[in-house]
C-alpha cells in the first residue's frame, strides 16, 4: 500500500477578475464572451508538482498572495483545480481559519458542544471531550458567557482548544500557530506536536512565523507566485528565504529610489545600476571605485565621478554597501564596503531617451568602470532601464584595475529572468556581515582538539574570527547556542557581553571554557552570534538578514557528540561559562 497521501500533477489553479460585478453573474451562467475587456485572470497556482507521504509535518511559507492558502484549499477540496489531477487519500480536518462555526450569541460551551457534534461526537464521549476542552483553554471562569463578550485572545484560546480535540489523518493549520498570547501559543505548539508524534497524523501548516513553523515541521516547502521555489529540509529553506528577505528590501528600495529620481524631463529615462560579487557575496576586501560611466558610441551619456569631471553626473543609492569618500594616492573615488546588509553598490543615471533605444537594441551600451582592489574580485551586476532588466557580463577587478573596463549590458534577448529560483541563497549569510569566522574548534579536558565531549567534564570551544569593519569598537552580544542534531529546537544558550570587539585588532579569537560539559548525552549542533551591545535584551522586529545590529550569524559550525552515566540522559542546560579573547596577527 502506498503511503503518499497526497500527489499533485502540473496543478494550476487560475481566477478571474472582473471589471463589473455583471460580468461575475454572467459568467457563472456560461453567458459571458470571451473579450479583454471584461475580465483578467490571475494564476494563484502554477503547473505545481508534490507528493507528501503519511506522517510528514510539512511547513508552507512565503510572502503574502504567494499561492500557499490557495493551495491549502485545493487539498481541503474548498475549492477545485483549473487543470492538473489533485489526489488525496486521507480524511482531511483542515483548521483554515480558526472559529470558523462558532456563534458569538452562544456561550463557549454551547459552542464546543455544537462543533462536536457536527464531528458526530455526542452524549458522555461529547462530555469527556467539553471538560478536556475548557481545562487547555484555561476559561472555566468565563466559559458559560457569551463567546462575543470574550476577548480576542480568550476567543482564540477557546476555538483552538475546540478545533484541535480531535487527531485526523490530515490535520491543515493555515496561520494559527500564533493564537493567543505568548504562554498559550507555546501550549498550542505542544499540542499540535503531541498530535503529530507517531506518524499517525500528517500535518500540513501555513505560517509567516517561520521559526515556529521550522520547530514544528521535518519538511519545508517556499512557495512563490504559485510555484515551488525550495523544498528541503526546513533549516535550509529557512535560509534561501531569509535571504529572499533581504531580496524584496533591496527591490523595494529600488522602486522607491526609481520612483524619487523619475524625470520631469520627458526626454530623459533613469537608469538603475547595481553592482555586486559574482557569489552575491560581500567582496574579500574593500574595492576602491573612482568612475562609472555609462557609454554609447565612445560618448559618456552619464557618468558617477569624485574628480568633478562629470558633464552628466549620476547618484549614488544610500543603503547599499557605498562607503566614505575618499582620497587613494592622489585619485578621489569611494569605497565599495566588505560587509553590510546588502552586499551591493548602486546608481542611478539619466540616459538620453533618443539614444538610448538603438543603443539597447543594436547591444552598443556599455558600462565603463574604473576601480581598484587589493584582491581579485569577480563583479557581475544587472541595469533596469526602459522597464526592462538587462545582465551585465563578468569584471575581474584586481590591484592593477586602475585603467577603465567594459560591460556590454545585454539586448533585450539577454534581459534577466525574474524567476524566484534565480534569487535561492543557501549561505546562511545573516546581519550585516561586519565579522566574519575563519575557523572553529573543539577542545577536550586533555586540551586535545576533538568532537567527542563526556558529561560532566571540562572542554572549551574556540571560534576565529576578523573583523571586516575596522570602525567596530563595541562591548558585543556573544551567544553560543546548542541544538540537539536532527531539529532546530535550542537545548542551551552561553552569553556573554563583556567581550571587546576592536577594528583596530581585527584578527583574534574568542575562547569559552566550560569547567563542566552540562549537556545531556546526544549529538549536537552549534550556532554563534555576535551582535550589537545590547541586541539581545531590546525588542528586535527585523529579519536577521536585514538587520545591521547583526554583525555575525552562523548556524551549524560545530557537531560534537556528548556520553555519559545515566543522570546525564534526557536533560539540557541554559549556563554561563568563562569567556575570553585573544588578538592575533591577521
Amino acid at each position: 500500500m502506498s503511503d503518499i497521501v497526497i500527489r499533485a500533477d502540473d496543478v494550476s489553479k487560475t481566477y478571474r477578475l472582473y471589471r463589473k460585478p455583471i460580468y461575475r453573474m454572467l459568467d457563472a451562467f456560461g453567458l459571458l464572451r470571451q473579450h479583454p475587456d471584461r475580465f483578467t485572470e490571475h494564476v494563484a497556482i502554477d503547473r505545481l508538482n508534490l507528493e507528501i507521504r503519511r506522517g510528514e509535518k510539512v511547513a508552507f511559507i512565503g510572502r503574502n498572495g504567494a499561492g500557499k492558502s490557495t493551495l491549502l484549499k485545493l487539498i481541503t477540496g474548498v475549492i477545485e483545480p483549473t487543470s492538473g489531477t489533485l489526489d488525496v487519500k486521507s480524511h482531511v480536518h483542515a483548521l483554515l481559519q480558526i472559529g470558523i462555526g462558532f456563534h458569538p450569541d452562544f456561550s463557549g460551551r454551547e459552542n464546543i458542544y455544537s462543533y462536536l457534534a457536527q464531528l458526530d461526537v455526542t452524549g458522555a464521549k461529547a462530555d469527556r471531550m467539553v471538560d478536556e476542552i475548557i481545562e487547555f483553554a484555561e476559561l472555566e471562569e468565563y466559559i458559560d458567557q457569551p463567546i462575543k463578550t470574550y476577548s480576542s485572545g480568550m476567543g482564540a484560546r477557546l476555538m483552538f482548544s475546540t478545533s484541535t480535540a480531535i487527531e485526523p489523518e490530515l490535520l491543515v493549520l493555515d496561520e494559527i500557530l500564533g493564537v493567543g498570547d505568548a504562554y498559550f501559543a507555546q501550549k498550542s505548539y505542544e499540542r499540535i506536536r503531541e498530535m503529530c508524534e507517531g506518524g499517525r497524523t500528517t500535518v500540513l501548516l501555513v505560517s509567516h512565523d517561520i521559526y515556529s513553523a521550522q520547530k514544528l515541521s521535518d519538511r519545508m516547502i517556499w512557495v512563490d507566485n504559485g510555484r515551488i521555489i525550495l523544498d528541503d529540509e526546513p533549516e535550509v529553506v529557512v535560509r534561501g528565504y531569509e535571504d529572499s528577505v533581504r531580496v524584496q528590501e533591496e527591490a523595494r528600495l529600488r522602486k522607491k529610489v526609481q520612483m524619487a529620481l523619475r524625470s520631469a524631463d520627458e526626454k530623459d529615462v533613469i537608469a538603475y545600476l547595481e553592482l555586486r560579487t559574482v557569489d552575491g557575496r560581500p567582496p574579500n576586501t574593500p574595492v576602491f571605485f573612482t568612475r562609472i560611466a555609462i557609454v554609447h558610441d565612445g560618448e559618456e551619456l552619464a557618468a558617477l565621478a569624485w574628480d568633478d569631471t562629470c558633464k552628466k553626473a549620476g547618484a549614488i543609492s544610500e543603503g547599499t554597501a557605498w562607503g566614505d569618500e575618499a582620497d587613494l594616492d592622489g585619485t578621489p573615488g569611494r569605497w565599495m564596503l566588505a560587509h553590510g546588509v546588502f552586499p551591493k553598490i548602486s546608481a542611478q543615471f539619466q540616459l538620453p531617451k533618443t539614444r538610448l533605444g538603438r543603443a539597447l537594441r543594436d547591444g552598443e551600451l556599455q558600462v565603463m568602470i574604473t576601480a581598484i582592489s587589493d584582491d581579485a574580485i569577480r563583479l557581475a551586476g544587472e541595469v533596469d532601464v526602459a522597464s526592462r532588466r538587462y545582465k551585465l557580463g563578468t569584471l575581474v577587478l584586481g590591484s592593477a584595475g586602475g585603467s577603465p573596463r567594459s560591460l556590454c549590458i545585454g539586448n533585450v534577448g539577454d534581459s534577466a529572468s525574474d524567476d524566484g529560483r534565480d534569487r535561492v541563497n543557501l549561505s546562511g549569510r545573516q546581519g550585516s556581515g561586519a565579522i566574519r569566522l575563519e575557523g572553529a574548534r573543539i577542545l577536550g579536558a586533555d586540551g586535545e582538539e576533538t568532537f567527542w565531549l563526556r558529561h560532566g567534564q571540562g572542554a572549551s570551544f574556540l571560534f576565529d574570527y576578523r573583523i571586516v569593519d575596522r570602525s567596530l569598537c563595541d562591548f558585543s552580544d556573544i551567544c553560543l547556542v546548542f541544538f540537539r542534531e536532527g531539529t532546530r529546537e535550542n537545548v542551551s544558550r552561553i552569553v556573554t557581553r563583556d567581550i571587546l570587539l576592536d577594528g583596530a585588532d581585527p584578527c583574534g579569537t574568542i575562547r569559552l571554557d566550560l569547567d563542566e560539559v552540562i549537556l545531556g548525552i546526544g549529538k549536537y549542533m552549534v550556532w554563534l552570534f555576535v551582535a550589537k551591545h545590547g541586541y539581545l535584551i531590546s525588542q528586535q522586529n527585523l529579519f536577521y538578514s536585514l538587520n545591521p545590529d547583526v554583525y555575525l550569524s552562523q548556524p551549524d559550525i560545530l557537531e560534537f557528540e556528548v556520553s555519559g552515566d545515566l543522570i546525564a540522559s534526557n536533560t539540557a542546560f541554559v549556563g554561563r561559562g568563562n569567556w575570553s579573547r585573544t588578538v592575533t596577527q591577521g
